[in-house]
């Protein structure tokens, strides 16, 4: 499908599938990143569903992090992943039932590149990466259908802009 929207939007103008590829692929991530402040943000694992919503109305964020013994992070929670939840009746379960589970593995670096960022999704079969700075702190949030977004608009204004 995104083929053919890709297609779609390039017939008929001068610009190649290539061309545009080049461009995007080679593009920062940083512009699609939800920055958050996991230090204020972090919440335990034997949180419940209802109380991790309650949080977000006092840290406005995308997600939680949830913290296992110590500080090390075990997964996040978005607040789509918790209304989910709470329309399915599950209030009262833990977080730990509903999270993404963390990996040390599955993540990017703020100012990689689309392409790496891309690859990290397919390889992984994810909607959602962390990206960390160049000392390891995490940052935020990536999400694949936000670079999914990003990626038509371009195709879009530059279809547009060769037409």
């Amino acid at each position: 499908m995104p083929h053919n929207i890709l297609y779609d939007l390039l017939r008929d103008t001068r610009v190649t599938v290539d061309d545009v590829s080049e461009q995007i692929m080679h593009q920062s991530i940083d512009s699609m990143v939800e920055y958050v402040d996991f230090d204020n943000c972090t919440i335990k694992e034997s949180t419940s569903v209802y109380d991790a919503l309650c949080q977000f109305y006092q840290c406005p964020t995308c997600l939680l992090m949830i913290s296992g013994r110590g500080s090390n992070p075990r997964g996040f929670v978005t607040r789509l992943d918790l209304m989910k939840a709470v329309a399915n009746s599950q209030h009262d379960v833990k977080v730990t039932e509903i999270m993404t589970k963390y990996s040390n593995r599955v993540f990017v670096h703020s100012g990689a590149a689309v392409e790496s960022a891309l690859v990290e999704f397919r390889k992984h079969g994810i909607k959602k990466l962390l990206v960390f700075d160049t000392d390891g702190k995490k940052v935020g949030l990536l999400r694949l259908p936000v670079l999914m977004d990003w990626i038509i608009d371009v195709l879009f204004r530059e279809s547009k802009r060769s037409a």
